[in-house]
């Protein structure tokens, strides 16, 4: 209500525009709510890009640009410093628009790519390196809070998190899942260390465990649902890339060489 109360007031004067952070969502939910909520301000699904270059952790976030293209004003909170900011960026004259530098785009691998200057360190502080493989590895990506956050709101999403963790577990003590190297990634957004090291503590899962600050895991893979798993072959190829509605994971495991 509060969003939309911003753009009521100030939607002749600022370009105000809600992003979606396209995490384990689709644009007919985003309808839906909506709809529900009755929001008139545009509507954007972010791939990740536009959290990452934010640096978001949290939701919701406020982002204010002014005229001249700069940050004004970064907060999730609604409060008097957020409204301080938005009279200020109405009250701007004209400013020319300061030029941003040049970002590189990030390498990202499908099914068949072999894996190279990718890693990420794990909890215990090692360093993995999936370029370095010498045997099959299987990825699982997951947020510690998918089972219990989404139970009510999204069902089927929390029961198919709980599925792939619970399936982890028994691959892993498989004589094929012996042969592979686990690890389980967890997104960055509303995840710290602290929360993994519980998450781990609660679930009793033997999935070695790794936080993914930035997300950027998730897109070198493409991965914009949890729970997922990537699988790479021993020659750190990509052999299967596993969403949330496939039920093929043992399979696919046990054809891993």
């Amino acid at each position: 209500p509060g969003f939309e109360a911003i753009q009521q007031k100030f939607g002749d004067q600022i370009e105000v525009i809600a992003v979606n952070t396209g995490f384990s969502d689709d644009a007919d939910s985003i309808r839906a709510y909506r709809k529900e909520l009755g929001l008139t301000m545009p509507i954007a699904i972010d791939d990740g890009t536009l959290a990452t270059a934010l640096n978001l952790r949290v939701t919701p976030q406020h982002v204010l640009i002014g005229r001249d293209g700069r940050i004004m004003h970064v907060g999730h909170l609604d409060n008097q410093e957020l409204h301080t900011a938005l009279q200020q960026a109405v009250a701007e004259g004209k400013q020319p628009v300061a030029k941003a530098a040049d970002a590189t785009a990030a390498a990202t691998f499908a099914v068949g790519d072999k894996i190279s200057d990718l890693g990420i360190p794990l909890l215990d502080g090692s360093k993995l390196d999936f370029a370095a493989a010498k045997k099959p590895r299987a990825i699982v990506f997951f947020a510690p809070w998918c089972e219990s956050y989404l139970a009510e709101s999204r069902p089927q999403t929390a029961k198919a998190c709980q599925y792939v963790r619970e399936e982890a577990d028994k691959l892993m003590a498989t004589e094929q899942g012996k042969t592979i190297d686990w690890v389980g990634v967890s997104s960055g957004l509303w995840v710290s260390a602290a929360d993994l090291l519980d998450y781990q503590k609660t679930t009793k899962s033997s999935l070695p465990l790794a936080l993914n600050d930035d997300d950027s895991l998730f897109r070198a893979f493409g991965v914009r649902d949890i729970p997922s798993v990537v699988l790479l072959d021993s020659q750190s190829r990509v052999t299967h890339i596993i969403g949330p509605k496939d039920t093929n994971l043992a399979d696919a495991v046990n054809s891993l060489k």
